[in-house]
């Protein structure tokens, strides 16, 4: 996990976070979409409306919206998350991003935004009472 802690991959988000009146609530599944929802990345975004269960392993709910800067502003909900899940995706203070992840368009159209391409790399992680914020 170290290699990931270097300074030349960990992305530095040149913005400050914002209040947007533009936001969606999605369902996320952890892992790499090329090795079956499995190691560290975004596998899946889907329909928060599509899911019954929220506290899955390997999963969580999330808040979507766009930063001051035009960049994506991912609120993970804690409490509807496994321990996990935290433990593995959030306790180092980074997210990991082993690949590179296109949002899916129901998302990109509910933001106003063209497509958009999550890169691979080290994301640092905002933590507040209620949710892990990560700006991709």
């Amino acid at each position: 996990m170290n290699q990931f802690k270097q300074s030349s991959n960990i992305q530095k988000p040149d913005i400050e976070i914002k209040n947007t009146s533009l936001n969606i609530t999605v369902f996320i599944t952890f892992g790499m979409p090329t090795k079956d929802c499995t190691y560290n990345g975004i596998c899946r975004i889907t329909s928060k409306k599509k899911q019954k269960k929220t506290t899955i392993k390997c999963a969580s709910i999330a808040d979507i919206s766009i930063s001051n800067k035009n960049r994506l502003l991912f609120k993970f909900r804690k409490n509807e998350m496994h321990l996990q899940t935290i433990k593995k995706h959030f306790r180092s203070g980074y997210f990991i991003i082993l690949e590179d992840y296109t949002t899916p368009d129901f998302v990109i159209k509910a933001l106003g935004q063209c497509t958009t391409v999550i890169r691979q790399g080290v994301y640092p992680i905002k933590e507040t009472d209620n949710y892990y914020e990560v700006i991709f």
